[in-house]
């Protein structure tokens, strides 16, 4: 056919008078309704990559945000956790000091209460 091999202007004159005009109306208005069509296209792509974009800066916002934030709850809970191990570590310290002079104690006991019992007997 005529139209269809791009030889749309014979095809009009084929078909006479008021539907040669019909037609002709038509493809200028698929026409006007196809650029349309491209312009609506092209804007929702332009929308879709800006929300794109945004999204990408909010997500690496919020990976960077996380990071920092982790390593800022685990340079405080090592900070604590040695604090505490210090602490500990002092106490078992005192501990020690307190067990060895309770052995020395204990030793002294007997001689003293020997000698207690002795003069208490022997008076």
């Amino acid at each position: 056919t005529l139209f269809h091999s791009g030889r749309r202007d014979e095809a009009a004159l084929v078909t006479k008078g008021k539907g040669a005009d019909h037609v002709a109306k038509l493809e200028e208005k698929m026409l006007e309704l196809t650029s349309y069509a491209r312009k609506k296209a092209d804007g929702f792509m332009q929308l879709a990559e800006r929300s794109q974009s945004k999204v990408e800066n909010i997500t690496t916002i919020l990976v960077f945000g996380g990071v920092f934030l982790s390593a800022f709850i685990a340079f405080f809970t090592v900070k604590h956790v040695l604090k505490v191990e210090k602490a500990l570590l002092n106490e078992r310290n005192e501990l020690q000091k307190a067990l060895s002079e309770i052995k020395t104690l204990s030793g002294l006991l007997p001689i003293c209460a020997s000698e207690f019992f002795m003069l208490k007997f022997l008076r």
